[in-house]
């Protein structure tokens, strides 16, 4: 079914979430034929060890009693889906490496296979006020793929290590790679001043290892340069933290 992971079908059919390996191990080749059918971002041609399983592929599940299950065939989860022009919660924490998810009390985070469903956010008060002065350290530049590159080295002075991202047009994701390397792929797209652009990185506090997936937005300051009239800059905002739990 959509939106099936390896850890809900152990739990379906083995009645243990944690059995997922078993799964993965019994049907490893058919799980990576599938994934190489999707080489664009963020699967790019690799399960992730079953972290990436697509409508259509038939798995057997390793227990006598069970026959094999299919998921339901529907559009290739390669596109996302925009959500009032912007990347959603969801598909933020899949671009980043995670599992989608929700605790009891129906609050979202993203998680991991081995996930204990207790919602935490990542960064502390201070971390966050970090991030603000990563933002204003950017400043407003001639365009995107420096504020792009200049953000990189404004988290590195905060004491913050990307260790993905990934960048979305209009809620679709486009790039994926670190920063320097999107900054200069941004520089070959033809972008619309309309476009929301927005690029999600899997941010490490190197002091107190936590991590969040931290989604920025990067808009055109139609009030321009300062000293160029009519030259406009892109501009650096953070949008949201998304918490990540195990």
């Amino acid at each position: 079914m959509s939106g099936d992971t390896l850890w809900d079908i152990a739990a379906r059919n083995l009645g243990d979430p944690e059995r997922w390996t078993e799964i993965y191990d019994a049907n490893q080749t058919v799980i990576e034929a599938a994934a190489r059918e999707h080489p664009a971002p963020p699967v790019l041609g690799t399960s992730d060890r079953g972290h990436w399983i697509f409508p259509g592929t038939t798995l057997t599940i390793p227990a006598a009693s069970c026959a094999p299950t299919t998921t339901t065939p529907t559009t290739p989860p390669t596109e996302t889906t925009p959500t009032s022009g912007g990347v959603s919660d969801e598909e933020a924490c899949k671009a980043a490496g995670g599992i989608p998810a929700e605790n009891q009390s129906g609050d979202f985070f993203c998680g991991s296979f081995g996930t204990i469903s207790v919602l935490e956010h990542p960064f502390s008060p201070g971390e966050l006020d970090q991030l603000k002065f990563a933002e204003d350290t950017v400043g407003c530049l001639g365009s995107i793929g420096g504020v792009t590159s200049r953000l990189s080295t404004a988290l590195s002075g905060q004491g913050k290590k990307v260790v993905k991202a990934v960048l979305f047009v209009n809620g679709a994701a486009k790039l994926e790679g670190d920063l320097e390397t999107l900054a200069k792929e941004l520089e070959t797209l033809d972008l619309e001043p309309s476009d929301k652009v927005q690029i999600v990185t899997k941010v490490k506090d190197d002091t107190s290892d936590h991590i969040a997936n931290v989604v920025w937005d990067i808009a055109w300051d139609l009030a321009g340069l300062a000293g160029v009239p009519g030259a406009a800059c892109a501009k650096l905002f953070i949008n949201r933290a998304i918490a990540i739990i195990g």
